[in-house]
């Protein structure tokens, strides 16, 4: 730069101390580029970032308004969330991004659920102990002091229902839980099998497997029946005669 004091012609300044000053000011103009960069980079990831979280909170909702749930696929919502504006800003950073987002929402919300569904399950279904019944009248504030009531015997029992029962991240799993348990029964109902289902009937409740509607549980297909010739799996059996 002409007008920079530095780089003026003079007797007193020799050639070598000219150029340690240009060398200088180059590393001035550099580190000043460097660092707009930067600034553009780290901007451009927190708008991307914001971008994310809003995606995800838009799963989070869908999530509480019962759109989506720890076992829905891709396949089956893809048309409903790109119509949000949030699908569109985060394709725009990646193409597969809504989608590698949604996977890795749904696989740790599935994971999360598994284990704390079998956990109340295996509370409220303790040896010992009568099983638990919920019928399709059962609120879910009794269901809760059902399970909170079959932890009193450990102060960890507690503590982990506790937090369970009252996490809503993105959906309580108690919540989920009872649903399931209470949409049992009112199958059960619908067939005219019985209007109550018991937490010990669940076949899957050791692994935290979930039974999709028209699943069979039972290798030979045949229904289970108990000593009182009630049908343990009546959700699973559509065949059963309707009275």
């Amino acid at each position: 730069e002409k007008a920079d004091p530095r780089f003026a012609t003079s007797v007193l300044l020799p050639d070598s101390d000219r150029q340690l000053y240009f060398a200088d000011f180059v590393i001035e103009l550099q580190k000043a580029e460097d660092d707009k960069r930067r600034r553009i980079r780290d901007a451009r990831r927190r708008a991307e970032k914001a971008q994310r979280d809003k995606y995800r909170d838009l799963l989070r909702q869908m999530a509480s308004e019962k759109k989506i749930f720890p076992y829905s696929r891709w396949k089956s919502v893809e048309d409903m969330i790109s119509e949000d504006e949030s699908f569109k800003l985060i394709q725009a950073q990646e193409r597969d991004a809504p989608r590698e987002l949604f996977e890795v929402f749904i696989d740790e919300w599935d994971d999360r659920y598994r284990r704390e569904r079998s956990f109340m399950g295996r509370l409220i279904d303790a040896p010992g102990k009568s099983p638990v019944v919920i019928t399709k009248g059962t609120s879910f504030d009794e269901f809760k002091k059902l399970v909170t009531d079959a932890a009193s015997y450990s102060v960890e029992a507690q503590n982990e229902t506790f937090r369970i029962v009252n996490r809503d991240n993105p959906v309580s799993s108690a919540r989920l839980f009872y649903d399931e348990l209470v949409d049992r029964a009112a199958e059960a109902e619908k067939y005219g099998v019985s209007q109550q289902v018991s937490v010990k009937d669940d076949s899957s409740e050791d692994e935290g497997m979930i039974i999709e509607e028209g699943e069979v549980t039972n290798k030979s297909d045949a229904p289970e029946t108990a000593q009182n010739g009630k049908d343990l799996h009546p959700v699973n059996k559509p065949d059963v005669e309707q009275k």
